[in-house]
């Protein structure tokens, strides 16, 4: 797994989704809203949803995913630093997450990308999930509220429906 800093992790989102920074927005039809199954979820329904968005966002090209953790420190009580500080350095960096919040990982990595979606979820940071081809983005802000974007409304209605699905059951 890559660490990207901030500005390294701007970079790649915008040479992949034009649409993807602060000041922009895909198109309303190009972004929906997905409703949770339960307002308190356990580690193990963060890591079930976790797989769900992956499924979701690299259905197309399975090759790599880009998780950028964008909040955190909201909701202190819930943050595990050390949890998340020991990951990390178990897979051999050790700088922290305001210094490099962005999390690439390759197709072989994706169970510590699970990990890691599992862990922000529980910590209610906010994050950006997106495959390699920039065509979907998922966001979930510390709320634990989820919105599916895609490049068009094509991408988007395919496979929403089983995406739904599956956060339902997380």
């Amino acid at each position: 797994m890559r660490f990207l800093t901030p500005e390294h992790s701007r970079e790649w989102f915008a040479s992949r989704s034009p649409w993807w920074n602060a000041d922009s927005n895909p198109p309303a039809s190009c972004i929906e809203r997905i409703r949770m199954g339960a307002d308190d979820i356990t580690l193990r329904g963060a890591r079930r949803l976790t797989q769900a968005l992956l499924r979701w966002v690299r259905q197309h090209d399975p090759s790599e995913c880009f998780l950028y953790v964008y909040e955190w420190g909201i909701w202190e009580s819930s943050e595990d630093i050390a949890l998340y500080s020991r990951w990390r350095a178990g897979l051999g960096d050790h700088l922290l997450l305001r210094e490099a919040n962005g999390h690439l990982s390759q197709h072989f990595e994706f169970a510590d990308l699970e990990s890691l979606g599992a862990m922000a979820i529980s910590f209610g940071w906010g994050f950006d999930l997106a495959g390699c081809d920039g065509l979907r983005i998922v966001r979930v802000n510390h709320d634990g509220h989820v919105w599916a974007a895609a490049t068009d409304e094509g991408q988007l209605r395919q496979g929403l429906d089983e995406l739904r699905r599956d956060v339902q059951k997380a």
